[in-house]
């Protein structure tokens, strides 16, 4: 412990325009706080909640400079989130959905204090002014209901709080970054209270445009938002906590892809072999950009959180209603056609409408008994509307005129998806060390979309020169997932735990219809077989034990879970050429088995020094798969499952001269290597193993009233591949990838 102090200390004094720092200890008491969660939908210590969970406080969000969720991968075990073209793609345990689309559904639900956000692409702008974040590994059926296969995120921002505060954090970077962020809580008496927040984040791309290309890649992001909440306190029993929300998300779409061939040799192309390659071409472009690609969007939210407490019981109803517009213009990779040896960038033009309505009525026990529980009933509803056109563009042997065609597109309106469930989960204490845990879902969820893939001769649709090939589908599918286990208190600070959980993503379809089928007095012209037209839900049955113990006076920490899944007709997508234009397919993987252990310990011997470790075994195979082609990917390994991961973390704090405080901290990340597949090819890239390590040094106040923080992240400047798209027409293609080396300072006050 001495010569990492030692050194974190002389990190420390040669910072610039740091104060000398002094020997005497921080005012604050020893030991590791503990945390409430609510990621069983009732308030619960973390430690004392038997399931796997990573808890990110704000002030552990602030003090790592974490202010994305795709930043939340390297802080959270068997967690990986990645950018797939403006939309985040989560996986976990190796657990993932690659269908982001408005017929699609993630395998990780993603909410907002309680309410599931269906849209990937609205899921990243939610990160400021926040309580915690809370990440569950393994299914969720019971509790959270459908699309939880891999687990959920819920992301708590700060409820308004009856007293006076004000605090605002700037940051600066490379990569042009920068952040505002800022809050106002104010109390107008003990029965209202308001609290407003907003954040302003700009950032330049860490791609590099490819040589001769005039268009400009920046700004990536330049997003605008703000949440403003309402907290009345009608009685002792009643409250009623109102929010609205808005985000503009601007700046550039980023289906710009880097080539594979910056990190394979591809001497053999069904054969990929990773080739150590430099930073700079693994960041540039090949294709130049057809034209400016812009993004445009916005989204809002208005949601409702009614409390009423008669007595040994609580009811909660929780309402939200939210839109998310989408138009970007951009360009588009037609992923090399059979006409095509390589792929071309085409000019696009995408505009979506979203907009989603959902019910929760929860009921919980709060009375001291051996039995406690809750029950509910949930309802969801989303539509939308969406139109994608790429003009001039070449569409081998289409009817109109046997090549290029003025706009080729699809046009899908609407697409609708309702879904309602009931449930409840009890527990039971059978000793004062014994309980019993048990609950249950029932899920309905009814999908549809009518439209269709359009060769039209000018911007409008005209049916009597234009040609619809129609996409018209419905399905619906139902399910009851249940979850049981035993607890067991061996001490008074620990807990072993045992479950069985499972979990349901419903079903869904293709382009394409059912031959006889009509739509709008159209019949079916785009027959497709129904075992490629539809796919089956999937379904994943967990096995886990854990360990969640606090030691040595609450010095110490540790979690530990050791896991089993079967999962059976997993959801994977990929670009596929059907009826001699490109379109997403989804098919049902059959068999996969993934097993697993994870750790998490946190020491804090004293008052300075706090030591964090975790520790990750995965085993996440195919069972039984045959993508597209008759490949057999039987034994493979899921993507994104690196089979272990290592991380480790050092912060050190000292009181500095006058109620100052300045701290330090390292942490450094080893990730063992993985795939990432091209299902239309049938071929795993392989990602060499890396290591990335963050630093930060903050001075400010003692008790936090103001600080100055500055952060690296990603030292080493490893650039990993986080997605792989394939041609249609051979192996080979492009890939996304995650961020550099990023450096900045960042400065705020609290009041």
């Amino acid at each position: 412990m001495k010569p990492m102090r030692a050194m974190m200390i002389v990190a420390m004094a040669v910072t610039p325009a740091m104060p000398a720092w002094s020997g005497d200890e921080a005012t604050d008491a020893p030991g590791i706080a503990e945390v409430v969660v609510t990621a069983q939908r009732v308030p619960s210590v973390a430690s004392r909640t038997p399931l796997a969970l990573t808890v990110l406080t704000g002030a552990d969000l602030q003090a790592r400079d974490l202010s994305n969720p795709l930043q939340l991968a390297g802080a959270v075990p068997n967690l990986a989130i990645n950018d797939n073209g403006g939309a985040m793609q989560i996986t976990i345990r190796g657990v993932t959905s690659t269908d982001a689309s408005e017929k699609g559904d993630p395998s990780t639900a993603f909410l907002l204090d309680g309410v599931y956000i269906a849209r990937p692409q609205a899921q990243e702008v939610s990160f400021f002014d926040l309580a915690r974040v809370e990440v569950l590994r393994g299914p969720q059926g019971t509790l959270y209901g459908r699309n939880t296969t891999a687990g959920a995120i819920n992301v708590v921002s700060n409820a308004p709080g009856p007293g006076f505060a004000a605090e605002a954090e700037a940051s600066a970077g490379n990569f042009g970054s920068s952040r505002v962020t800022g809050m106002i809580n104010m109390p107008f008496s003990d029965a209202l209270q308001v609290r407003a927040a907003g954040s302003a984040d700009r950032r330049d791309s860490d791609l590099i445009a490819a040589a001769g290309d005039p268009t400009s890649l920046n700004p990536a992001r330049n997003d605008l938002g703000g949440r403003l909440q309402a907290l009345a306190h009608f009685s002792d029993e009643v409250s009623l906590l109102l929010k609205l929300d808005y985000t503009a998300i601007k700046g550039r779409v980023n289906d710009t892809y880097v080539p594979l061939s910056a990190f394979f040799n591809l001497a053999q192309p069904s054969h990929p072999v990773w080739d150590p390659g430099s930073a700079t071409l693994r960041r540039t472009l090949r294709e130049p950009q057809a034209w400016p690609s812009r993004v445009d969007d916005d989204t809002w939210g208005a949601q409702s959180e009614l409390n009423w407490s008669p007595g040994p019981f609580k009811a909660t109803w929780l309402a939200s209603y939210r839109e998310l517009r989408r138009n970007e213009p951009q360009q588009s990779l037609d992923l090399g056609l059979p006409t095509f040896v390589v792929p071309t960038a085409q000019a696009q033009q995408f505009w979506g409408h979203y907009a989603q309505n959902s019910q929760e009525l929860r009921i919980a026990t709060t009375a001291a008994s051996p039995w406690s529980g809750q029950a509910g009933a949930y309802y969801f509803r989303e539509t939308s509307a969406v139109l994608e056109l790429l003009p001039n563009a070449f569409v081998p042997g289409n009817p109109l005129t046997g090549g290029v065609v003025p706009y080729y597109g699809f046009r899908q309106d609407p697409t609708r998806d309702e879904a309602y469930a009931v449930f409840g989960q009890g527990t039971f204490a059978m000793t004062a060390q014994w309980r019993a845990i048990a609950g249950a879902r029932y899920s309905h969820e009814a999908k549809e979309r009518e439209g269709g893939t359009v060769l039209q001769q000018a911007f409008a649709f005209n049916p009597g020169t234009d040609l619809r090939f129609l996409n018209d589908a419905r399905t619906v599918s139902s399910k009851l997932t249940w979850h049981a286990g035993l607890e067991w208190n061996p001490t008074t600070d620990s807990l072993w735990y045992g479950t069985v959980s499972t979990g349901f993503k419903s079903g869904g379809f293709n382009d394409g219809c059912a031959a006889g089928s009509v739509y709008a007095g159209q019949a079916c012209n785009q027959v497709r077989a129904l075992n490629t037209l539809y796919y089956q839900p999937e379904t994943l049955t967990a096995y886990e034990i854990g360990d969640k113990s606090r030691l040595l006076d609450n010095r110490l920490q540790v979690a530990a879970a050791a896991f089993y899944y079967d999962y059976r007709n997993q959801q994977l997508s990929a670009v596929t050429d059907f009826n001699g234009a490109p379109a997403q397919t989804t098919l049902n993987a059959g068999v996969s088995e993934v097993k697993g252990f994870e750790f998490e310990g946190a020491w804090a011997p004293d008052r300075l020094d706090r030591f964090d470790l975790s520790a990750t075994f995965l085993d996440a195979h195919y069972s039984r798969y045959l993508p597209l082609t008759t490949v057999d990917f039987s034994g493979r390994p899921l993507d994104r499952s690196p089979r272990f991961t290592v991380s480790a973390g050092y912060t050190l704090t000292l009181a500095v001269g006058e109620g100052g405080r300045m701290s330090a901290s390292l942490r450094s990340r080893w990730t063992d290597h993985y795939v990432l597949s091209d299902f239309a090819a049938a071929i795993q890239y392989p990602q060499a193993g890396f290591t990335t390590t963050d630093a930060t040094v903050e001075y400010g106040g003692r008790h936090g009233a103001w600080f100055v923080r500055a952060y690296v992240h990603n030292i080493e400047n490893t650039i990993a591949l986080t997605g792989v798209t394939g041609y249609i027409a051979g192996p080979g293609g492009y890939g996304t990838i995650g961020e550099p080396r990023t450096v900045g300072l960042s400065a705020g006050f609290h009041r």
